[in-house]
Formats: C-alpha cells, structure tokens, sequence
C-alpha cells in the first residue's frame, strides 16, 4: 500500500508517493533536478528561482514553457506531451554551459541562451540559490513519485 502526503510549496494539487524534500531546503546552481511524475491532465511545472519549466501548457499543447531561473523570461518550444496518467521521468539540468531537458530520456531541449549561464560567463563566483517547487494549473492533479536534486 503506498502512502501519500503532500508536498506542498506552490500548490494543493501536488502528492508524492516516495521521500519528502523538505520545502526549506535551498539548492545551489548548477545543478540537475530528476523527477518521476504523472498528471491527470495538464501541467506539470517544476520551478527553481524565478525560473520554470511547464510540461503540458493547458493552453499551448505541444509546447514546452520555459522560464529562465534569473528574470523568469518566457519562451516556447515544440515538445512532445506526456500523456495524462502514465508517470515520465523528467530531467532538469541547468548547467554552466546550457540548459537541458529530458523526457524519459529524450532531450527536449538543449540551448545556452539563458541569462543564468550569462551571468556564470561574466561573472564565475556567480552563485544562485533557491527551493524547489513542483505545481499543476488548472485543477491538474500531479503526482510525484521522486524528486531528486544534485549539485553538479
């Protein structure tokens, strides 16, 4: 039988069936953010800082949002979805030299253009730090299995 608890830090809609990382807990760039989640429709954003990756947009299907951790300036890319209720295995990496994202294994997205890695390139005692967050829209239910964060 699997327990369920929430973890809680931007949203209601959130439960996690494994550890809780405590929503206190500050992480350091750069670093890699592992989580293994499903939702029951759309929306399974993950934040760090000012910065968020939207999986599933309500309103932007087939679009991946991204927002850079620094300034949360939007973009959009194409992407393919998850589908609703089967648990994917997503991979944040915001590095020094780029950003990366990995669906089940898969690179979604892969580019230097961020104003973070500009800041590390200018600035090399450039430090940033913050909490992790998981959230839905929409009355979205998500689902987390794991969450794993790594300093890198």
């Amino acid at each position: 039988m699997q327990s369920f608890f929430k973890f809680c830090i931007v949203s209601k809609q959130i439960f996690v069936t494994g550890t809780k990382i405590p929503p206190s807990e500050k992480y350091k760039l750069p670093l890699k953010i592992d989580l293994r989640a499903k939702t029951s429709e759309t929306d399974i954003v993950l934040c760090f800082g000012n910065g968020r990756i939207m999986l599933n947009h309500m309103y932007m299907r087939g679009m991946v949002a991204i927002c850079d951790p620094t300034d949360g300036k939007p973009c959009f890319y194409n992407c393919t979805e998850i589908p609703p209720d089967e648990f994917a295995d997503v991979e944040w990496i915001l590095a020094r030299e780029a950003m990366i994202i990995k669906v089940n294994g898969e690179t979604r997205h892969f580019t230097p253009n961020y104003h973070y890695i500009e800041a590390f390139e200018t600035n090399p005692g450039y430090e940033m730090s913050s909490e992790i967050g998981v959230t839905s829209f929409g009355g979205s239910l998500v689902t987390v299995e794991s969450l794993r964060v790594t300093e890198i």
